[in-house]
């Protein structure tokens, strides 16, 4: 059920990437629009989804811990209370360059993240709990290795972003470092907008794995294709990225969950797990 559509989204975005190697400041220049509200939005928004699957991971692990026999719960749930902290600080730093205020944006957003994180975390049936717990330590693995990565390479390609460029012949292909400057103008490569709004692929799994959600499948991996383009799309219209940018995210996301899922899964050491 899950390798046609990944097939089939690779296959895309490997072309997309070939389009936009020969025109990405064409495509660029076409969509250009820094006052259209839909992409503003998106920008302020696109994290928000990302970090709410962080909390409910870290709330699954907290009722898996509940339910246990580990000796040292105290240190335990200090660590995930750590690494909640360490969450939101990264979440506070990340929507920084586009929040009017940083701490009334994360005030506004963080909380009612939590609570809804805890209540769905809470709402897990019992015989549904120990698969989901395990689908939300994949998600975690994929948030540690992706996060980072996406970050490397920004600072490794340096590219300039279409909204800083003064004129045409600023403009350089992906493949191209164009500066040894690490700061915000030259990171357009890769889109991290894009990669967070990709995490939503997540929640494929839940109807792959559980029965009783089958028949939402497509439903859902139409709601999580949707909101990858919006959040590419967003990117592009404000000039912050190219084609290119935002089509190797999205594809790097897909590689990473399919790695991640078929030898952790299928057949790594949580097998016994897969459905």
């Amino acid at each position: 059920m899950l390798k046609r559509p990944a097939s089939v989204a690779v296959l895309i975005l490997v072309i997309l990437m070939i389009v936009g190697t020969f025109y990405d400041y064409q495509i660029a220049v076409r969509l250009y629009n820094p006052d259209n509200r839909v992409a503003i939005f998106m920008e302020h928004a696109t994290y928000v989804p990302m970090f709410y699957l962080v909390y409910f991971s870290l709330f699954m692990l907290g009722r898996h811990l509940h339910d246990s026999p580990i000796i040292r719960k105290k240190r335990a749930y200090a660590l995930l209370l750590v690494v909640y902290v360490m969450a939101t600080l990264t979440f506070a730093i990340r929507v920084a360059p586009y929040a009017d205020s940083t701490w009334r944006y994360v005030l506004v957003t963080v909380p009612p993240m939590t609570a809804l994180a805890a209540f769905f975390a809470a709402l897990v049936p019992v015989d549904e709990f120990r698969r989901y717990t395990q689908l939300c330590l994949l998600y975690l693995i994929f948030f540690i290795l992706m996060f980072p990565t996406v970050h490397i390479l920004k600072i490794n390609f340096t590219r300039e972003r279409f909204l800083f460029l003064e004129t045409a012949a600023d403009y350089t292909m992906w493949f191209m470092p164009q500066s040894g400057d690490v700061g915000f103008r030259f990171r357009s490569f890769p889109s991290g907008h894009t990669a967070s709004g990709a995490h939503l692929i997540w929640f494929i799994f839940i109807p792959y794995w559980f029965e009783r959600h089958r028949k939402y499948f497509y439903p859902t991996l139409i709601a999580i294709t949707l909101w990858a383009v919006l959040a590419a799309g967003s990117r592009l219209i404000l000039g912050m990225h190219y084609l290119t940018d935002v089509t190797f995210s999205l594809l790097l996301s897909v590689l990473l969950f399919a790695f991640l899922h078929r030898y952790l899964f299928k057949d790594g050491f949580l097998r016994k797990y897969r459905p």
